[in-house]
């Protein structure tokens, strides 16, 4: 998350700090501690997975311990997946004046997608598109628990997702 880098030739800069002294004095002073990654690969970016790896480093996956409970479960399960790799699901939040789900994705390849598939662990009544501030802008077509829907390049999307009974 530290965007001041450069690379020149063969060599690579990072600057892990800087201290302003506008409008703060005493910006960015204190302790710190970075965490950074070199990704080695051969070709482009997109090809190597860097946009999963980043978030793989930004945001691990923590684990929550529960005590056991009654029921199945799955070998596998997700409470949502695109079938697209260049769709990155970002956010799976309660909606802020209803029950439903809101799911924010966006597009991180700069490619467009005829037909990103959205599948969710559970049943779908129904979905809308909606805008950042959850206003509903159009319903989607559901099928089982799948939603698809087209995506533009570097587009942002935010689905409101009423679960099935």
């Amino acid at each position: 998350c530290k965007y001041g880098h450069s690379a020149e030739g063969s060599t690579l800069r990072l600057t892990l700090q800087k201290c302003a002294t506008y409008p703060d004095l005493e910006a960015d002073k204190g302790k710190h501690s970075f965490t950074y990654s070199l990704l080695p690969h051969v070709g482009g970016w997109r090809c190597a997975g860097t946009q999963q790896q980043a978030l793989a480093l930004n945001q691990p996956l923590v684990a929550v311990e529960l005590p056991a409970q009654k029921g199945d479960l799955p070998a596998a399960w997700s409470l949502v997946s695109c079938n697209a790799e260049n769709v990155v699901v970002d956010t799976v939040k309660k909606a802020e004046d209803s029950a439903d789900v809101v799911v924010r994705a966006y597009e991180a390849y700069d490619r467009r997608t005829a037909a990103a598939k959205f599948r969710f662990g559970f049943g779908v009544a129904r979905a809308v598109l909606c805008d950042l501030m959850e206003n509903e802008l159009s319903e989607l077509t559901v099928d089982g628990d799948t939603v698809t829907l087209p995506m533009g390049n570097f587009e942002l999307v935010t689905l409101k997702i009423t679960p099935a009974n």
